[in-house]
């Protein structure tokens, strides 16, 4: 009678460890796709930059600066 027991209890356990692992699975998978569409809307306002000519994202990258006091204007 004892073993018997000790299955079901084991049973129970399995049982309960697949059903928390399958939601922990659902919810980083659905992290994932929020992940991917983050990145695809940042790709679409990047080509979108391109495509009009608006220079580039990075701010320290503009070339109407001369190079004289550059470093100077950056840091202030």
């Amino acid at each position: 009678m004892r073993k018997s027991v000790d299955v079901k209890a084991k049973h129970k356990q399995s049982v309960k460890a697949t059903t928390m692992l399958e939601s922990e699975t659902k919810k980083m998978e659905e992290k994932l796709e929020l992940v991917k569409r983050m990145m695809e809307l940042d790709k679409e306002k990047r080509s979108l930059q391109i495509a009009n000519n608006s220079g580039t994202m990075w701010r320290g990258a503009t070339t109407k600066k001369g190079v004289k006091g550059y470093a100077d204007s950056i840091v202030t």
